[in-house]
């Protein structure tokens, strides 16, 4: 089932989370671009790193997930804002989607798709899983190249290599004496260092530099996202753990070795077109490990312009699933479930494709 969505009318995403979460629906939301790019797409979520995928043509409008035109989604019973009414889609990837996604049919949305945020399988990638739901409402997004959000820059020299030992909880951390011993081997090879410190790395920051001993390595603590990604895209090597920050860098196509110590990288593991993904959740990789996959790209120093942008994915358009008609409050609403492999023990059905009609005259 597909929904003809014309120029400039209304796709409202609702999508919350951090800086990690925000992007990994970037293959998803290229896929919705590609499949409508005459339609106003709004993001609804975190709101700074939603202005990145503004900045790079996925979205239209950012607004932040606890404004005040949201917070009336979460009433009883939920609220949708005026201008929201009558949207041409809407996607909810919500932990329980379905009391706002019937807020939003009551209010006129053409065609809503409702699913949890995470998959139910534990080999199936979150990214994966979000464009699984939008493929129940007709859009596929066919994968070629790895998709970049920001594009190559080249005209700046890369120099460095940049170190980001925290991460949203303590427990995905690397410990701090092996990011330590990673410095001091590739230091003593010519490398420079520098080591990035965001609001909640202060911890991470300080182990490791005590762990380094007398040995200095230089710290930036950039204040606003758009610095982090000048820090990043002027580094030859990103490392860090399972992290916002190694999603964006892998994804503005700087080399990245993510380290997995706690988290499953089947699941969350960072997309982009030179990425090595060093532990498998349950416990952390070896020094070995993470010097191997570090030498491993800074041999080839890949960044040559041989990247793509999102927005150049190709999309097709499919039907699949089966169809079975609701009557609620006296409209029809053609639902599309996905298989039972894909439901969630939560609610039952994680996507369900609305396409609402004005009831008969």
């Amino acid at each position: 089932m597909d929904v003809n969505i014309t120029e400039r009318e209304s796709v409202v995403v609702l999508r919350p989370g951090a800086l990690g979460d925000t992007l990994v629906a970037v293959d998803a939301l290229a896929a919705l671009r590609r499949a409508y790019p005459g339609a106003a797409i709004e993001l609804v979520g975190n709101r700074t790193a939603g202005d990145l995928l503004r900045d790079a043509g996925l979205v239209d409008r950012v607004v932040a997930f606890d404004s005040a035109e949201v917070s009336p989604l979460f009433l009883d019973p939920p609220e949708v804002a005026a201008r929201w009414h009558g949207a041409a889609l809407v996607v909810v990837w919500l932990n329980d989607p379905l009391r706002i996604a019937d807020a939003f049919g009551r209010a006129g949305a053409r065609l809503i798709v409702a699913a949890s945020p995470f998959p139910v399988e534990r080999d199936i990638h979150v990214a994966d899983h979000l464009i699984e739901t939008l493929r129940a409402g007709g859009v596929r997004l066919v994968r070629g190249e790895a998709l970049t959000l920001l594009g190559p820059k080249n005209d700046v020299p890369r120099k460095g290599i940049v170190i980001h030992p925290g991460s949203g909880a303590a427990r995905k951390n690397w410990a701090a004496a092996h990011y330590a011993v990673l410095i001091e081997v590739l230091q003593a090879r010519g490398e420079e260092f520098t080591l990035l410190q965001g609001p909640a790395d202060v911890q991470a920051v300080a182990a490791v530099r005590r762990a380094l001993g007398g040995l200095t390595v230089p710290i930036i603590a950039p204040i606003e996202i758009k610095q982090t990604v000048e820090v990043l895209r002027r580094a030859v090597l990103v490392v860090g753990n399972d992290s916002g920050v190694s999603h964006l860098g892998a994804r503005i196509g700087t080399p990245t070795v993510a380290i997995f110590v706690a988290t499953d990288p089947s699941q969350w593991a960072p997309r982009g077109p030179w990425v090595s993904i060093v532990g498998s959740g349950g416990s952390g990789p070896a020094v070995e490990e993470v010097l191997a996959a570090a030498n491993g790209l800074l041999d080839r120093r890949p960044w040559d312009g041989r990247l793509t942008s999102a927005v150049g994915a190709t999309v097709e358009h499919e039907d699949t699933g089966e169809e079975r008609d609701e009557h609620e409050d006296g409209h029809t609403v053609n639902h599309v479930v996905l298989p039972e492999s894909r439901r969630s023990p939560s609610y039952g059905v994680p996507v369900t494709c609305g396409l609402r009609r004005a009831p008969a005259e």
